[in-house]
C-alpha cells in the first residue's frame, strides 16, 4: 500500500553505487527501513540535506508490511533544520540524540505522542538561542517516559541514586551502579527542566560529562541489546 507520513530520519547508510539505506522512524508506521535510489545523481530530488540525521521529513511510500525493507516513491522536508550545519554543539548533539534514538526505536509500531514529542524536540534544538549543551541530558531523561524506564524521583531527599532500580535510596546499594552523591543535584536539574529552561541548568562541563556518562550507564542497565553509542567520544572531547 501506497501512504504518505511525517518522518524523522535516524540514519542513513550507503547500499551501492546508486542507493542508500535509511532508517526512519514515522508518525504512521512507527520506525522503517527505506531504500532510496539515485541519491547519487545530479538531477536526483533525493538531496543529502533530506537524508541527514534527525531531519523532519515528509515521505510517501510503498509499505508491504511483510517486507523488512521498503521503497520510497518521494520525499520532501517537513521541517528544515538548518542551525545544525552552522552550529558545532547542535551539530554533535542532534547525530547523538539521532544515534541514541537508531539504538533505542526499535519497534514497528507507531506511537503519536512519542513522534510529537521527538518533532517537537528537534525544532527546540534547532532554534535554541542558548543551553543546546544541556539539550542531550534534558531529551535523555524525557526519553525514558517512552521507552518505559522513567527514573523515580520520590525520595530525592536520600543521597544516593541507584542506576540499577531507577530510585533514590537511603545508602549506597550493595552493587556499584548507583548515581555518585555529588552528581545528585546536576541529576535533579535535568531531570526537572523541560525544553524552555536548557539554558537554566546550571552544571559545569565536568559535572555534565559525568552525568551524561551515569545515564549512558542508565540505559544500558535497563535497556536491552544497548551497547552503547559512537558518537558519545565526540560529546565527551566538546565538552571537556
Amino acid at each position: 500500500m501506497q501512504i504518505k507520513t511525517r518522518g524523522i530520519i535516524l540514519r542513513t547508510i550507503p547500499y551501492s553505487e546508486n542507493a542508500v539505506i535509511t532508517s526512519i522512524y514515522t508518525e504512521q508506521l512507527g520506525r522503517g527501513t527505506y531504500k532510496i535510489y539515485g541519491t547519487h545523481s545530479r538531477k536526483s530530488k533525493f538531496r543529502s540535506a533530506l537524508l541527514q540525521p534527525l531531519q523532519p521529513v515528509i515521505i510517501d511510500v510503498f509499505h508491504t508490511p511483510k517486507n523488512d525493507v521498503h521503497s520510497i516513491k518521494d520525499i520532501s522536508i517537513d521541517y528544515f533544520c538548518e542551525n545544525f550545519a552552522l552550529n558545532p554543539v547542535k551539530n554533535a548533539v542532534a547525530l547523538f540524540v539521532a544515534e541514541l534514538l537508531f539504538r533505542t526505536l526499535q519497534t514497528q509500531e507507531n506511537d503519536q505522542n512519542l513522534f510529537n514529542f521527538l518533532r517537537q524536540s528537534i525544532i527546540i534544538l534547532n532554534e535554541c538561542e542558548s543551553g543546546e549543551g544541556n539539550f542531550h541530558l534534558v531529551f535523555m531523561l524525557h526519553l525514558t517516559r517512552f521507552l518505559g524506564f522513567e527514573p523515580d524521583i520520590r525520595n530525592s531527599e536520600f543521597a544516593c541514586f541507584d542506576l540499577m532500580n531507577g530510585h533514590f535510596v537511603n545508602r549506597q546499594p550493595d552493587h556499584q551502579h548507583f548515581l555518585p552523591s555529588e552528581l545528585k543535584s546536576p541529576f535533579l536539574q535535568v531531570y526537572n527542566a523541560d525544553f524552555s529552561q536548557l539554558q537554566q541548568v546550571k552544571i559545569s562541563r565536568k559535572e555534565r560529562n559525568a552525568l551524561l556518562d551515569s545515564l549512558i550507564e542508565y540505559y544500558k542497565l535497563h535497556f536491552a541489546d544497548f551497547k552503547g553509542l559512537k558518537s558519545l567520544d565526540v560529546l565527551r572531547e566538546l565538552f571537556a
